[in-house]
């Protein structure tokens, strides 16, 4: 059935694993910090009403940056999810790496 050459190694990773659910098991991991549970960013209708949010919290936007919110925010509330978040934070970068009109 295996092969007697491989049968070591087929072995010391089975070991490595069955060790390594032990060690979690047991608490070993319990000195670590916890870390905050993951937060989903992307296509979902909340993140797009979050992205919408940053960008009208600005008083002044750019003509530019006007359009890609205007179209991000049509795409959001039509179901386009990943194509209106990524205008939106097309226009986030805008407003964070355009100049300032003099």
């Amino acid at each position: 059935m295996f092969n007697r050459a491989l049968r070591p190694f087929t072995t010391a990773y089975w070991a490595a694993g069955l060790a390594a659910s032990w060690a979690v098991a047991a608490g070993c991991t319990a000195g670590a910090q916890e870390a905050p549970p993951p937060m989903v960013l992307t296509d979902t209708v909340e993140y797009c009403t979050h992205l919408q949010h940053l960008i009208l919290d600005r008083p002044v936007r750019p003509p530019d940056v006007n359009r890609l919110f205007t179209e991000g925010r049509r795409m959001c509330e039509h179901g386009e999810i990943r194509r209106g978040v990524s205008r939106l934070r097309s226009a986030i970068w805008l407003l964070h790496h355009q100049a300032p009109a003099p």
